[in-house]
């Protein structure tokens, strides 16, 4: 008996999105025109020695306050470690009450046929 193969070409699929309006970008574009390389021309440039310019180093302003690690003792990097387990563990149970609240809420709005009544349990799998 021979496989299956589940494979279609491009050609017929069909992108259709699942989710939203995807992503909404109201910032001007910093994209410079034809300035792609091939992959041709970036390993010659490579096995040449040539500088590549590909990429870049994003600048992201929210972090200019973060603390440089290489200056730190491992007493500062000890100290700054449990700080920030301590934040995670805060906001993931903000996290986790925000959920909770949106469950109940949402228990509370579902017409009561759908609610699960008491003795009803779930299918063990």
């Amino acid at each position: 008996m021979q496989k299956r193969n589940n494979f279609q070409s491009a050609s017929r699929m069909m992108f259709t999105p699942q989710h939203g309006n995807g992503e909404i970008n109201k910032e001007k574009s910093v994209t410079v025109p034809d300035q792609a390389m091939s992959m041709r021309e970036i390993l010659e440039r490579y096995r040449k020695g040539e500088p590549l310019e590909i990429g870049h180093n994003p600048a992201y302003d929210e972090f200019d306050d973060a603390p440089d690690l290489t200056k730190m003792s491992w007493e500062e990097r000890a100290d700054l470690l449990d700080q920030v387990k301590l934040t995670r563990k805060v906001a993931e149970e903000k996290l986790e009450a925000m959920r909770s609240k949106e469950r109940t809420k949402e228990t509370e709005t579902d017409p009561p046929e759908e609610r699960e009544k008491p003795g009803d349990e779930a299918p063990a799998s």
